[in-house]
Parts: structure tokens; C-alpha cells; sequence
């Protein structure tokens, strides 16, 4: 089911962050010497898998690493079933990408929790 930039599917995460923010956030990141036909882009998206793992983490103190990590793996299943990931014609590129995605996902859950827990520690210091 591939869909059209112009959908409301395609556009889910871009309502999120102002057009000036996007251009300010979007940087060519790293390009491998291993693989020179591949890119990575550091972009409003990876701040988008961060932000999300930071509030999930915050906001859902229950929600266990394991459970971060299927939702996660949920939305890059929906990014590849709409066509907004080409894992067919570009593997390696998206490969990388859903592997940059993944670990920034998992980063802002881990501050999350690091911010959690010292709530939590220095709410249990002044009880």
C-alpha cells in the first residue's frame, strides 16, 4: 500500500515540527567509506525517534525496553508498508537508516529513564 507525500499517512510526523525547525535540523550526517553508495541522514526524523523514546519513557513508566522497541519496530514497519521506506530498491540505505532510527529510539528511552529515575531517587531523598 504505497501512498501519495501529499496523504495525511505520509505526513504524520512532519505535523510535529515547524517547516523552519525541519530545514535547521536536516544535516548530511555520515556517508560509509564501507559502503560509498549508501547515505545516513541526521534529520528531524532521528530527533523524531528520539523525542518519542523520551516521552514513552517518561510518560509510561510501565512501558519496559522491550515493549519501546516493538512499538518502535511497528513504525518502521509502517514507514516501509506506506513506501516511505524503499528497503526494496535501496537495502543497504534503508538497512542503515532503520539501524540509525532504531538506536535513536532506544537512546531517548534510555534518557528517559535516566531522568525518571533520578526524579524518582530524589522524590524518595525528600520523603
Amino acid at each position: 500500500m504505497e501512498v501519495g507525500k501529499d496523504s495525511l499517512a505520509w505526513k504524520v510526523g512532519d505535523a510535529l515540527i515547524p517547516d523552519p525547525y525541519k530545514t535547521k535540523l536536516y544535516t548530511n550526517w555520515f556517508t560509509s567509506e564501507l559502503a560509498p553508495d549508501t547515505r545516513v541522514e541526521l534529520n528531524y526524523w532521528s530527533w523524531m525517534h528520539f523525542l518519542s523514546g523520551l516521552f514513552v519513557a517518561l510518560a509510561f513508566p510501565q512501558a519496559t525496553f522491550l515493549i519501546w522497541m516493538i512499538i518502535h519496530f511497528i513504525w518502521e514497519l509502517y514507514q516501509i508498508s506506506i513506501g516511505m521506506s524503499d528497503i526494496v530498491s535501496e537495502p543497504k540505505s534503508e538497512i542503515i537508516d532503520i539501524t540509525f532510527d532504531t538506536i535513536f529510539a532506544a537512546s531517548g528511552w534510555y534518557t528517559g529513564r535516566v531522568i525518571l529515575n533520578a526524579l524518582l531517587a530524589k522524590n524518595d531523598l525528600n520523603s
